[in-house]
């Protein structure tokens, strides 16, 4: 027989289940059954599907063969103080002769708030990106008129435009720039901005050509002839043009600009054995008392006609093979051998295998 207490038990166990049950079900909506209690969230059915890229990178780095992969190339440009220079920079990317359609742009402005620089470059894209006419006549007329990823359809766009723009740390005028003692500050900021510039605008490009905006003077061949070279990394002398008086009237003279093209001699290496492991050297300051020992390229013009291996080069014109690139080499900011920025990059190439050529015959003329 079940006594008083045990049923006050059992009656309190039979209320406190009724109260956690519930509790439970207070929180369910009333027509929610115990199938659709739980329901795993969804995709909604507008969303764009999973972008994936594959890249080949055998095709692309095989500049031999006829793929596309191979030749596809991106010119890269830093820019800073340079809204004077960009008008005759595009003039002359513009005369470049390679397919426009394997080309893509790519620059990083270094931006100041008195700089017109990135004002100036977006008017000059918008320039490129404009449809000529005979495209505007083949496009329906609500058809959107310019695009920034032509892909490697051929036509007479580029096939990409990657513009990066990041606050100014530092900046010097083209009078200061070339100074002695600014140059490990200089080299080393344009080191990171040469590096940032490519590791983001790199995509599925074969080359590299890293053209400097005051560069405005070269063959429009120039491109194809030292990707026929087939070397990793290839540069040609940068010269300069004076026009002087004489007694005959205005004659034009040209002279090196670029020292940072040279050769290792061996006294230049028993130089360096002398020196600090920190310790960075710049090239054309031997007036200054800076002299390095070394075979600067732009004093082989115009005696020597081939190719030279080189152990530093300079950035104003420089193609590269994008695998380079990709292997991990750019561009120090701490000394390599005692160098920096391009310069180091050679000496950095140089030890992971790659040939680093210059061509002193070919020229290049700065601003």
């Amino acid at each position: 027989m079940v006594s008083l207490s045990q049923r006050l038990v059992r009656l309190a166990l039979g209320v406190v289940v009724l109260f956690i049950l519930g509790f439970i079900l207070s929180g369910l909506p009333m027509d929610m059954t115990a199938q659709q209690s739980y329901r795993p969230p969804t995709i909604p059915q507008h969303a764009p599907p999973t972008h994936v890229i594959s890249m080949e990178l055998d095709d692309i780095h095989n500049q031999t063969t006829t793929s596309l992969a191979g030749k596809r190339l991106l010119i890269l440009t830093p820019l800073m103080n340079a809204a004077e220079q960009l008008d005759a920079y595009f003039t002359s990317v513009q005369t470049i002769d390679y397919p426009k359609h394997l080309i893509s742009l790519g620059f990083l402005v270094s931006v100041r708030d008195s700089d017109a620089t990135l004002r100036r470059l977006t008017e000059n894209v918008r320039a490129l990106t404009r449809p000529s006419k005979q495209q505007q006549q083949k496009q329906p007329s609500n058809t959107a008129a310019t695009t920034t990823d032509a892909g490697d359809t051929a036509s007479d766009q580029y096939r990409r435009i990657t513009i990066l723009h990041e606050r100014a740390t530092a900046s010097h005028s083209h009078k200061e720039r070339h100074k002695y003692a600014l140059q490990a500050a200089r080299r080393q900021i344009m080191a990171r901005c040469r590096n940032m510039l490519v590791v983001t605008a790199l995509q599925d490009e074969g080359w590299v050509l890293w053209l400097d905006v005051d560069v405005v003077g070269y063959a429009p061949t120039l491109v194809r002839e030292l990707m026929a070279l087939d070397t990793d990394v290839a540069a040609p002398n940068c010269f300069v043009r004076r026009r002087n008086w004489s007694l005959f009237g205005p004659k034009e003279e040209i002279s090196p600009y670029d020292r940072n093209n040279w050769i290792e001699t061996v006294e230049s290496m028993a130089f360096q054995r002398g020196l600090d492991e920190d310790d960075v050297l710049f090239e054309g300051y031997e007036a200054d008392g800076h002299s390095t020992h070394r075979i600067s390229m732009a004093d082989l013009y115009p005696k020597e006609q081939g190719t030279v291996s080189l152990d530093g080069v300079g950035g104003t014109f420089l193609l590269v093979k994008a695998k380079v690139h990709r292997h991990g080499v750019l561009f120090p900011s701490t000394a390599v051998d005692h160098q920096l920025e391009t310069e180091g990059f050679a000496k950095w190439a140089k030890k992971e295998g790659f040939q680093v050529m210059g061509v002193p015959s070919q020229l290049v003329f700065h601003e």
